[in-house]
């Protein structure tokens, strides 16, 4: 159960004959996910984990945490969710016309399925390949769990849910998106027409969910420099006492023991709330009405998207993050960033039935079926969206991933480009093991062709009686 309240008041007020003012109030509650058998867990990071006591770690933390009768909330809704707004017309003359405005609005606290936060209801039992760093193989095709299934647990583990192996879920805060957005437009009536218009819009996201789950046990960036000694087999504390696993081995890689969390393989929370987003453009607009009922509509807009985290989706619309630690680094160009984007739409009555240039006198069954034909017609021209370059994963950073090593940003786009040749892949490079590539995380100069479509259509209307029409159309 996903509760949600909005309460909003609105009004209208015409100051002047000229000047008229709309503005409003909002209030959203965003209640915190519940289950009907409070089978929920959070993620907590700060409480001592018992298994530190027992291995000789005692300041272990970290671990899965309970919801109850008393408390059943997946996480704390935000109760300060206040969203004004406000909007302002001038007519400054009789063809010109000024708008404003601004308007904070909020978005979901949450998209991921109910199924997210459920450690202890449901395990995975994972292929545990190797205990001693891929020497000896442990699981195989024949006998792929040596240790058996993991059972299901419940709550009754508590803190231990899942020692040994990863825990993902979402943190009891969750503040909640909120997206500002603002305009200015000049709208001018150049003939009766003729109406132009010119605009700028803008947009700015903070607190928006990251599209992946940000891995909260990477290591530490500070520790990268100790090298190949991350990857040393050293004792395991925790052998004997997790006994399934990778970490249920006599020995452990050092930089596990190094990690935030080293008690479990991975902590990943899932549509953290953190990231931003910015949007910026100039926008074009012209309508023109010739007679015959023929019309023109042309639009363009220059426009920049920046963020440090992106939808999913395609074409080629992948998104992570190399260094969770540093999340900073992925600000860049957003996935959706298109520069530049011309539209032209025309549609046109063509000339003949009753009324028209040619057969006018038509008789009516003869109109209904060849007058009142239509043809409409949209091209669009657009910047391609910018495209995205990955590493061999050699950070060894547990957790992270990697992206190449750019020497020089204007030296990756040619000229020439060919389906077997779209970039100059001599200006990546593979980045040093434990280190991070500093491409950036969506290139603008390496785009995908550009977006160049043209529709058509063919259509006809129809006057079944006074309330009810009928549309036949034919599009290419």
């Amino acid at each position: 159960k996903d509760p949600y309240h909005g309460f909003y008041l609105q009004d209208t007020w015409k100051l002047t004959r000229r000047l008229t003012m709309n503005y409003g109030l909002r209030y959203e509650i965003q209640g915190g996910r519940t289950e009907r058998y409070n089978r929920f867990t959070q993620l907590d990071l700060n409480s001592l984990n018992p298994l530190g006591a027992v291995v000789g770690i005692p300041d272990l933390k970290g671990g899965l945490n309970f919801v109850s009768a008393s408390d059943r909330n997946q996480w704390e809704p935000s109760l300060n969710n206040v969203a004004p707004r406000v909007g302002i017309a001038y007519r400054a003359t009789d063809k010109l016309i000024v708008r404003t405005g601004y308007g904070i609005f909020f978005d979901r606290t949450t998209y991921a399925s109910p199924l997210v936060g459920v450690d202890g209801y449901s395990s995975t039992t994972p292929f545990t390949v190797s205990l001693d760093g891929n020497r000896t193989p442990y699981a195989t095709l024949s006998n792929p769990y040596p240790d058996g299934l993991i059972p299901i647990s419940g709550s009754s583990l508590g803190l231990l849910t899942n020692v040994g192996n990863s825990i993902s879920g979402f943190e009891q805060l969750r503040p909640t998106p909120y997206i500002q957005q603002y305009s200015f437009d000049l709208q001018y009536q150049a003939q009766k027409d003729v109406l132009i218009e010119v605009g700028y819009t803008g947009t700015m996201v903070r607190k928006l969910l990251y599209g992946y789950g940000v891995q909260l046990n990477q290591l530490p960036d500070q520790y990268l420099s100790l090298g190949s000694k991350l990857l040393q087999q050293v004792d395991n504390p925790f052998y004997g006492v997790i006994t399934s696993g990778s970490l249920s081995g006599k020995t452990i890689n050092y930089g596990q023991l190094l990690r935030p969390y080293p008690e479990f393989t991975g902590v990943s929370a899932t549509f953290m709330p953190g990231a931003s987003s910015s949007y910026n453009a100039l926008v074009t607009h012209l309508v023109k009405r010739f007679s015959h009922g023929v019309t023109l509509d042309l639009s363009y807009q220059f426009s920049k998207a920046l963020d440090n985290s992106s939808e999913n989706g395609s074409p080629g619309l992948v998104d992570g993050a190399r260094d969770f630690n540093n999340l900073s680094l992925e600000r860049s160009i957003s996935s959706h960033d298109v520069p530049h984007s011309f539209a032209m739409a025309v549609i046109a009555g063509l000339p003949w039935g009753r009324g028209q240039v040619l057969g006018g006198t038509w008789p009516k069954w003869l109109d209904a079926i060849a007058g009142n034909w239509q043809v409409s017609g949209i091209y669009r021209l657009a910047s391609g969206l910018p495209s995205h370059f990955s590493a061999t994963d050699n950070t060894n950073s547990f957790g992270g991933s990697q992206q190449p090593n750019v020497s020089n940003m204007n030296d990756v786009s040619i000229s020439n480009q060919t389906p077997a040749r779209w970039v100059n892949t001599s200006a990546f490079s593979q980045p040093a093991a434990y280190t991070f590539g500093n491409a950036p995380r969506w290139l603008t100069n390496v785009r995908f062709s550009n977006a160049n479509n043209l529709d058509a259509a063919l259509l006809k209307n129809f006057t079944m009686t006074e309330r009810l029409k009928a549309q036949l159309r034919g599009e290419v």
